[in-house]
């Protein structure tokens, strides 16, 4: 009898996390049209950035901030796709089968960028990074935060705690070998537009 009773408050304590964790899966859905990362068909006109590769960062110490450990590797590389309508695409030379995608805006010299990493959640996995645009073919990284927004105190915190050593820096490398984005289990997502309208209509062509 006491085994049963256990066993009933360990369903209605997990029947209880899914439900408050599905308030806010649906909370942060409705919300994501107003972060400025909602997804568009429109395309990209900016000449900022190549289009037709990838910009290929790499960290040659054990210990770079801001990333989990199984991204410091000393041979690890993380390539970023920038297509020109405005989603994103991050591989590694680890596994190029794997992609994380997520979109990006440019505001000046600056990159914002917002990715999400699989299974497909509005509330987790999720990696905010910012680029600086040296130059067409070079970018360096200036703020790395995980499940939250971005701020100014959090770009000064990466830059001081990266100040010793050089910037971490992606050059430019052009393939014909990328990504279709429009296979992305992403831009399938109904939250990742910003207009529901237009994404119906996606869906109806594709």
């Amino acid at each position: 009898m006491g085994e049963i009773i256990k066993l009933k408050a360990i369903v209605k304590i997990c029947l209880l996390l899914t439900f408050i964790s599905c308030r806010q899966s649906l909370k942060a859905r409705r919300q994501f049209s107003q972060t400025g990362y909602c997804y568009t068909a429109n395309t990209n006109l900016e000449t900022k950035l190549h289009h037709d590769g990838f910009y290929s960062f790499h960290d040659s110490s054990y210990a770079y901030s801001g990333h989990p450990a199984r991204m410091t590797l000393s041979n690890y590389r993380e390539n970023y796709v920038f297509f020109d309508n405005h989603q994103l695409a991050i591989f590694s030379d680890n596994d190029k089968d794997y992609f994380v995608w997520g979109s990006y805006t440019i505001a000046g010299d600056t990159i914002k960028s917002l990715t999400f990493a699989t299974p497909p959640n509005v509330t987790w996995g999720k990696k905010e990074i910012w680029f600086k645009i040296l130059n067409r073919k070079e970018l360096q990284q200036i703020g790395l935060v995980w499940e939250r927004k971005m701020t100014h105190s959090d770009l000064e915190s990466y830059q001081s705690m990266n100040s010793k050593k050089k910037s971490l820096s992606g050059h430019f490398i052009r393939s014909d070998n990328l990504p279709d984005p429009d296979k992305s289990w992403l831009k399938k997502r109904k939250w990742f537009w910003c207009d529901k309208k237009e994404y119906k209509r996606w869906k109806q062509d594709n």
